[in-house]
Parts: structure tokens; C-alpha cells; sequence
């Protein structure tokens, strides 16, 4: 009882917060003015960058704004920007006609008819269970999938799964819901030389040769304080680094990247810490392999075909504690609960088996991922822009 108290007095918190801020409203939507956020504004990456590059290009007459926790990281840029959570960017997010966000914009964010926000959302495959689909789920929750259901224009989707397990059951959306595939996504399916040039330069690898694993785990627990598994069940690289080389019969490099909620307690023995390159794409383009857990990164990697190796020694916790939308051991890559066991599946992997399962895979989530994915999301936008014109 107390708990739905709780609840109640923070969501008419919002609400006051929301309603004062629409004095804000005084001032005209400007049209052509784009803003555009990654993770909150820790990032210039994810499929906001691939919109940002193509319009930037195609349309020189629009007006295009970044927000950053700290724009000062962001000198090369040459784009204008605003701190994130700051005066002006409540000024900028209010009379921007577009907002473009990969995540929820701030709860007291008030959005008005004549604004176009398009959610793109993080992630594709719906693995992990999210808002009201969770068992936890509160009373707040329910308010708040309430609350946002009204500020979003439209969602990006990259398969039926994400359409019907993401956004209309577990976030209650029932607005338009984009099935273009991720802008994001698109970079995988052409030409990688470029994104793999970048980042062997920047880790400073000179032999091109070079097999490249990458291992990117996601976090534990909340968003907003994640952790990760505990050091003694952390992966063994350099084990993992030798059955990759009697695979191959290759050099091979180890990256490391944290997810941008985790706290970093990984041994980073014999990895490369990639966690501050910015763009995860590019990275994938780059490996020819991907360690992760239940990141749906395994799910981009997949849209390549390449191996991906699924390190879970937290398992039986992880499922009683978050929950998926589907039998985790359905999941085309191999399952490895112990150094020993992803050490076998390495040197035992089939590369035929693997492809043909991916592509089962993707066709039972209904993937929907397209090459075109950031022209036909640009289209959508600039006919929205001149539709609120009328």
C-alpha cells in the first residue's frame, strides 16, 4: 500500500513538472530543427548518428542540434549541441519540431501535437524481458508506459518480435510502429573495410591479418546502477584467446566493451578496452567474433553471420531475476555456462550448422532489417515535417 503511495506521489510529481514546463509552449515550434539524442546523452552513436549523417548530407536547409552530457568530448564534431538535462536543452527538446532518442526521453519532458518524436529504440531480437512484460513491474510502471505512450510519434522496428513483444505488450504502445529496420543495422550489410581500418588503428593493431574477438557483456541489475558477474566467473581471455588461434591458425586481438550502465570490476588481463569507442557497429564490423551474454548485440552480430559465443555463467539467476520472451537455449549461438565449456565450443564450432540456424533464427523473429533502412527512416521524417506544415 505504501509502495503504490510512493508511486502515485512521483507520477503527480511529473505531472506538475510537466504542466509548468508547458509555459515553454509561448515560444513557436522551429521548424527544421532536429534534435538528437544517444543513451541519454552519453554517446554519438546508435541509429540518431546514422539518421544525423544522412540528413546532414541530404538536407542542408534543416537544422540539426546534438545533446550530450559533455559536448566538450565532442570537438570534431562541428555540429551544434546542448548539455543533456540542462535549461537550454529543456528549451531546445520543447520547440524542436523533430526529436529523434534511441532510449525514453525525461518523464517531465511535456511534448506538444505539432512535434514529431521518433523512438528508435536500443536494441533488436526482444530477448529480454522489459517494462510491463517483467514481474516486477509497478504500479509507477503502468503510469509511466502511460505517460510516454503519448510523446512518441513512432517506434523503428527491426522484426515482428520487437513490434509485438517490445512495443505493444510491453511498453503499450498502439501508435505507428516502423518496420524498416534499424538505421543503425544498415552499416552491416555493407562494405566493412573502412569501419575495420578505424578501429585497428585505434587499438593499434598494424596486422590487418589479425583475428579480432570481441566481448561485450551487458549489465546486471537496474539501468541506472548495473553491475556485472562476479570475478571469479569472469571469462578466461587468454584461454579463450589460444582455442581461437588453434581454430584459425591466426594472430587473434581480445577487445573488451562494457555496456554503458555497467560498472567495470572485469579483469581486463589480456583485453583492449574499447568501452569509450563510441560506435558498437563499427565494432561488430570490425570482429569476426562477439562474446556476449544476453546483449542483444548477438542479435546484430547475427545479421552478419558471424560466430557468436553466448558466455552465461549466471544463467539460472539471470532468468529467475530479468525473464525473456522465449526459451533462451532456442537461440542459434553456442551456450557456454564455464571457461571450460565455450573453450570446447570454439574448437569444436561448425560453421555450416551455424549459418543455417541463424538464418531460422531471424526468420522466426521475423527480421525485417534492410540496407535502406536509413533512407526509408529519413523519408518518414521529412514527409512528417512537411505534413505539419498544412
Amino acid at each position: 500500500m505504501y509502495a503504490d503511495f510512493k508511486y502515485i506521489i512521483k507520477y503527480i510529481a511529473v505531472i506538475i513538472v510537466m504542466t509548468i514546463l508547458k509555459m515553454l509552449w509561448i515560444v513557436p515550434v522551429r521548424k527544421k530543427r532536429i534534435l538528437f539524442i544517444s543513451y541519454n546523452g552519453k554517446q554519438f552513436s546508435d541509429s540518431p548518428k546514422y539518421i544525423y549523417e544522412y540528413m546532414s548530407k541530404v538536407h542542408t536547409d534543416y537544422e540539426y542540434i546534438w545533446a550530450f552530457e559533455c559536448p566538450d568530448n565532442y570537438p570534431d564534431l562541428n555540429v551544434k549541441s546542448v548539455r543533456y538535462g540542462s535549461v537550454d536543452f529543456i528549451f531546445k527538446i520543447t520547440n524542436s519540431e523533430v526529436v529523434i532518442t534511441n532510449n525514453y526521453l525525461p518523464s517531465y519532458i511535456p511534448i506538444r501535437k505539432n512535434q514529431i518524436v521518433l523512438n528508435t529504440w536500443h536494441g533488436g531480437g526482444a530477448l529480454k524481458k522489459c517494462g510491463l512484460a517483467r514481474d516486477e513491474s509497478t504500479l509507477y510502471d503502468k503510469l509511466f508506459f502511460k505517460l510516454h505512450r503519448k510523446k512518441y510519434t513512432a517506434f523503428l522496428s527491426g522484426s515482428k518480435m520487437v513490434s509485438e513483444k517490445l512495443y505493444k505488450e510491453s511498453f503499450d504502445f498502439d501508435k505507428e510502429i516502423l518496420e524498416y529496420g534499424l538505421p543503425r543495422n544498415a552499416v552491416l550489410f555493407s562494405d566493412h573495410e573502412e569501419y575495420r581500418n578505424r578501429v585497428l588503428k585505434y587499438c593499434g593493431i598494424t596486422n590487418k591479418n589479425t583475428k579480432i574477438v570481441l566481448y561485450a557483456p551487458t549489465f546486471r541489475g537496474e539501468a541506472d546502477a548495473g553491475t556485472f558477474i562476479s570475478e571469479t566467473d569472469q571469462i578466461d581471455c587468454l584461454k579463450c584467446a589460444e582455442s581461437f588461434k588453434n581454430y584459425y591458425h591466426e594472430n587473434i586481438e581480445f577487445l573488451f566493451r562494457t555496456h554503458h550502465a555497467m560498472k567495470i570490476n572485469a579483469d581486463f588481463h589480456g583485453m583492449a578496452d574499447v568501452s569509450e569507442y563510441d560506435d558498437m557497429q563499427e565494432l561488430l564490423c570490425a570482429a569476426d567474433v562477439l562474446i556476449t551474454d544476453y546483449s542483444s548485440c548477438m542479435y546484430d552480430m547475427a545479421l552478419m553471420k558471424k560466430p557468436v559465443f553466448l558466455y552465461v555463467p549466471d544463467i539460472e539467476k539471470y532468468v529467475d531475476e530479468r525473464g525473456f520472451y522465449y526459451d533462451f537455449y532456442s537461440l542459434p549461438f553456442p551456450i557456454c555456462a564455464s571457461n571450460d565449456e565455450i573453450s570446447s565450443n570454439i574448437i569444436n564450432f561448425d560453421a555450416v550448422k551455424y549459418k543455417s540456424d541463424v538464418n531460422r533464427y531471424l526468420s522466426e523473429i521475423g527480421c525485417c532489417e534492410s540496407k535502406f533502412a536509413v533512407e526509408k527512416t529519413c523519408e518518414w521524417i521529412c514527409k512528417k515535417i512537411n505534413g505539419s506544415k498544412k
